[in-house]
Order: C-alpha cells, then structure tokens, then sequence
C-alpha cells in the first residue's frame, strides 16, 4: 500500500520498523519497569507521604479487558499524576477480584492502604459499593492499618 500511494523508497523504510507483537511487547515491559524504577524503587516517590489512585477498566475487541491505575502523589511540592500499572482482567470483574489485584500491587510495592487518600473509580457498584465494591473493601483495609 505504502508503495502504491508513495514509492518504494518509503516502502522499504516502512519495512525496516520492527513491529513484532514481542518488540512492542518489549517495549511496554520497559516502559512498565522506567516507571516503576521512578515511583518506587530509586526515588521512593510514593513511599514517602499520601498518594490516590484512579482506576479503569478497558474492555478489548476481543472481550478480555485491563485495569489500568493511575496515582496521584506529592513530590518536592508539586502534585504529579502518573500511570502506575495495567492488570489483566478475569471475565468476570467483581469489586472483590478488582480488590485483590489492586492490593497485591501495592503490597509488593511496599506501600499501606492508610497512605491511600482517595479512589476515583467510574461510579460503577462494582466499584463503589459499600460492602463488596472496592472502595468498601479499601476503607475496611485502610482502617485496619489505622488501629
């Protein structure tokens, strides 16, 4: 196609871009770890005082979806927002399953709920129900670490 509508000099530039499912694989693994190495393990960013998160779910093509997490935090004074991680999804997304993958990230990160000061979510019950939604199961968690 790109040699129909332009030449085969800018064809042949189009081939030599790596495109792989595991180069872009790679890639976002990277990306993934520069992120984690900013927040967590070389500056403690995070560690250091209260963050919030914000939490979505992206449903794909193919019915699988993600959650994805951003974090807000305070740093040297300033408020920064960051994309903290992205989790496969089982098929059926309870605010308990959403619960878990939230909270074993954070446990491996090192970091309590009580540091935890808000949840933006999509308004869903899943989400916000009291009891079993996931901010129910936080604020049970977050005050446990209180006590």
């Amino acid at each position: 196609m790109c040699e129909a509508v332009l030449d085969e000099k800018c064809a042949a530039k189009l081939k030599a871009v790596p495109l792989s499912d595991n180069t872009t694989a790679r890639r976002i693994e990277d990306m993934s770890d520069d992120i984690k190495t900013l927040l967590i393990d070389s500056e403690n960013r995070m560690k250091t005082g209260i963050f919030a998160l914000q939490r979505d779910e992206s449903t794909y093509i193919t019915s699988g979806s993600q959650l994805m997490v951003d974090v807000r935090y305070c740093w040297e004074s300033e408020m920064l927002e960051d994309f903290l991680f992205c989790h496969p999804m089982p098929t059926r997304t309870t605010g308990e399953e959403v619960f878990k993958i939230l909270d074993s990230f954070l446990s491996k990160l090192g970091l309590l709920w009580s540091q935890c000061i808000g949840i933006c979510t999509d308004g869903a019950v899943s989400m916000t129900g009291i009891h079993s939604g996931v901010v129910g199961h936080v604020k049970k968690v977050s005050l446990q670490h209180i006590k």
